[in-house]
């Protein structure tokens, strides 16, 4: 069935399913709701099924909560389409088998592999409700072509979930769903996490109370764009700036895109840039920087944008879906054209020589975030489907 990771004895009744034990967004916001739903009497399992780290795992710290590694059941969704015919029908038999030893009552499986391959057959585990996320970002969807796994998962109806309007939209032309049949539930803050407090690292000593800070936080995935981010500081050519970015990631993708990122640095010899890695930052992180920079080319609901918002920093992005649906109106303004590394320099550089027009902006972000990102709505429009399925 999988490592089991952390123990509980009594049985499961809610399946999150997620690629990997790891720190990021997907994760914070399973975790947040797990822990919510511990609390209000479910029994809780996670799977990962690509990678883990164990600190993630050491972070869930609840009785209730079961943690389990299933890298075979990974590897078998991976190599799937290698199989011959007779082994496929094997691997969906095999499928529903690890999925009803769970006993589960309702199943949420992140990412869209793992997402298409579950609901095809989520009617066969004993479960009363399935999940189908849309949690990405895409400027131009456009309708999938069909196929027989497809065509099953939707037969199979799962509730349908998006976390952004844009999403919600996208969802609905690329499978062909009326978008009356999509739920939007926006992200939470999870505050515990981000309001972790440990002193500023030992880099920061490099740093003195007057220069200015620019802080990213993103694992490496390809999505990210550090590249781009590093090629408008480069053209900027800001003074008295600093440029910090947290995040690295785990699986082959993430750690090549960080020694590129590493690499470009250093031959462009690039000043003011830190490389934090995969520490997460602290409150004291936040509050230390003067804005909050983004440079994906896609994004759903980010996390680490309602963070920026909450410690009251102005956000740089490029202007993609999911920031601009986030940030305040008044923010719009430091959205950059989405393929021009001379347009974001020019932003990185107004933000420089104007800080007293971003004291404005960021209180705007601040008063978003806290009205509308750290109450428990999302938990509370998870338990509000549960109930019109008779989960509860």
């Amino acid at each position: 069935m999988g490592e089991v990771l952390s123990n509980s004895s009594e049985v499961r009744k809610i399946l999150f399913i997620i690629p990997n034990l790891t720190f990021g967004g997907i994760q914070t916001q399973v975790v947040l709701l797990a822990n919510y739903l511990a609390k209000n009497g479910f029994r809780i399992t996670i799977i990962g099924l690509f990678s883990k780290d164990q600190k993630f795992i050491d972070n869930i710290q609840s009785s209730q909560i079961e943690v389990v590694y299933s890298p075979n059941e990974g590897k078998r969704i991976r190599e799937y389409n290698r199989l011959i015919f007779f082994r496929k029908i094997n691997f969906w038999i095999d499928l529903i088998k690890w999925l009803r030893s769970f006993r589960p009552t309702v199943i949420l499986p992140y990412t869209s592999k793992i997402d298409l391959f579950i609901n095809v057959v989520w009617r066969l585990s004993g479960a009363k409700l399935s999940f189908s996320f849309e949690r990405g970002g895409h400027t131009n969807p456009e309708k999938e072509s069909s196929s027989w796994m497809r065509s099953m998962r939707k037969l199979s109806a799962p509730v349908y979930v998006a976390n952004s309007q844009h999403g919600a939209l996208a969802m609905s032309i690329m499978r062909d769903i009326p978008l009356g049949k999509i739920k939007v539930i926006k992200n939470s803050l999870d505050l515990n996490r981000i309001q972790r407090s440990e002193p500023l690292p030992n880099f920061f000593k490099q740093i003195n109370d007057k220069e200015f800070v620019f802080l990213m936080v993103a694992n490496f995935f390809n999505e990210k764009d550090h590249i781009f981010l590093l090629k408008a500081w480069e053209r900027a050519s800001l003074k008295g700036a600093f440029l910090i970015i947290y995040g690295l990631g785990k699986g082959s993708e993430c750690l090549q895109n960080f020694e590129k990122a590493r690499t470009f640095i250093k031959r462009e010899k690039l000043q003011n840039v830190i490389l934090a890695g995969s520490r997460i930052p602290s409150k004291e992180v936040f509050v230390r920087a003067n804005v909050g920079v983004i440079s994906s080319v896609t994004e759903g609901c980010p996390n680490v944008v309602m963070e920026y918002m909450y410690f009251g920093l102005p956000v740089l992005s490029r202007r993609i879906p999911g920031v601009e649906e986030l940030v305040s109106s008044s923010n719009v303004k430091l959205l950059s054209s989405i393929d021009s590394i001379s347009d974001y320099a020019e932003k990185l550089l107004w933000c420089v020589e104007n800080p007293e027009n971003l004291t404005a902006i960021g209180k705007s972000n601040e008063r978003k975030a806290k009205e509308e990102f750290v109450n428990e709505q999302m938990q509370l429009e998870y338990l509000e489907v549960f109930s019109e399925h008779r989960v509860l």
